[in-house]
């Protein structure tokens, strides 16, 4: 579901002998460059950075995965004996249904219109959100195999239904551990973690704090035989109202610094609570282009006054009068706002540790990068509770 259009142009940019990393960022999603750790699959834009070294002449273009993946602390798995090995524990793993397995959406797409998911074997079989066990249930042990997980998709069907697929073997996220290192799979590629890595990021995420808010539970429902889950735009609506705070889903606000209108945030509340908000069921990709754009929100917020007027607008004549106060033109004080970065379908004690790990590595940046800055962040969870629909 992700745009290709910007392709035929960047191939245009291809052939160009210059070509600066400021007009490559106009194509990211906010905050994806080379300083913002966005890991997005390779056949996404999202997941593409410009990179040009002092003594080369043209520019490189790569993944931002594999731009990371070659440093001291986290290494691509290239070794074909290495990955076969690794392949083999991974089919070891789907075969006893290993709980740590997850298989997740390996791009970003628009959550609010997507209908369902199912897979190979059970394609009729729509979920609202991604259930590994679904898949699993269905495989037929003594005959699956790395090729045949391979074959095997996961489909996902939007409102106009319209159905898009991928590989299973780019969904599945899996973490092994060893003595020294952590080996992930994600994205269709095994990376291996330094353990001393691992443990600074793990130490890094007990010093980002719970919100204290009163979130409310995300609402799931059976219909038609089919299990439902709340939307984000229903979800946010409802919770503005639970805590009497603004709805600014969906009110964009024109920016200078970016090629298209972004959210201030998803809610904002009289204490200056930024509260942006996602859904778990996007996986990986889905949580780190969270933290991209409430880190992109938040610097233009405080760096760029201009947007601020544009804020101010948006605030007054789409949200209430009152509501420019929270938002100064002149002397505004990032100390002032905390942002919140609530994660639907996951419980609150629970939120960080089940982030995975790349999505935990996102986290730690954009808390370093915005403290550093003066906000205070936190990071919340909403449970999914039952419901029946009137």
């Amino acid at each position: 579901m992700a745009d290709k259009k910007p392709y035929r142009y960047l191939n245009a940019l291809l052939a160009k002998t210059e070509f600066s990393k400021q007009n490559f960022r106009d194509f990211l999603t906010p905050g994806a460059d080379i300083d913002t750790l966005e890991v997005l699959p390779e056949h996404d834009l999202e997941g593409i950075i410009y990179i040009k070294k002092p003594q080369e002449r043209r520019p490189r273009w790569t993944s931002l995965i594999d731009a990371i993946a070659g440093k001291p602390n986290i290494r691509r798995v290239k070794d074909n004996n290495t990955i076969q090995n690794l392949d083999a524990l991974l089919l070891n793993a789907v075969k006893t249904k290993d709980p740590s397995l997850v298989i997740t959406i390996p791009e970003i797409i628009q959550w609010d219109r997507v209908l369902g998911f199912s897979f190979t074997r059970s394609k009729k079989e729509l979920s609202p959100t991604l259930d590994s066990e679904k898949y699993l249930d269905k495989i037929d042990i003594a005959s699956i195999s790395i090729e045949s997980i391979k074959k095997d998709r996961l489909y996902v069907t939007d409102v106009d239904e319209n159905t898009f697929n991928h590989s299973i073997y780019t969904c599945l996220y899996l973490e092994l551990d060893s003595a020294e290192t952590k080996r992930v799979l994600f994205g269709g590629n095994w990376y291996e973690i330094d353990k001393s890595f691992m443990k600074g990021i793990d130490a890094s995420l007990t010093t980002i704090q719970l919100s204290d808010l009163d979130f409310p539970g995300v609402r799931s429902w059976e219909e038609n035989n089919k299990t439902k889950i709340e939307s984000e735009g229903d979800y946010n609506e409802r919770a503005a109202l639970h805590l009497n705070c603004h709805l600014l889903d969906r009110k964009l606000v024109k920016c200078s610094t970016t090629t298209s209108p972004i959210e201030l945030c998803d809610l904002l509340t009289a204490n200056k609570q930024l509260i942006h908000v996602k859904h778990r069921k996007g996986g990986s990709a889905g949580l780190s282009h969270l933290f991209a754009q409430g880190a992109v929100a938040s610097e233009v917020l405080i760096g760029d006054k201009d947007f601020r007027k544009e804020a101010r607008k948006v605030l007054r004549d789409k949200v209430h009068q009152d509501a420019p106060k929270l938002v100064p033109l002149n002397a505004i004080k990032s100390s002032e706002y905390e942002v919140i970065f609530l994660i639907l379908g996951d419980k609150k004690n629970q939120v960080k540790n089940n982030l995975p790990f790349f999505s935990k590595v996102n986290l730690v940046r954009t808390h370093d990068n915005l403290t550093q800055k003066g906000f205070r962040i936190r990071v919340a969870g909403a449970e999914r509770i039952a419901w029946v629909k009137p």
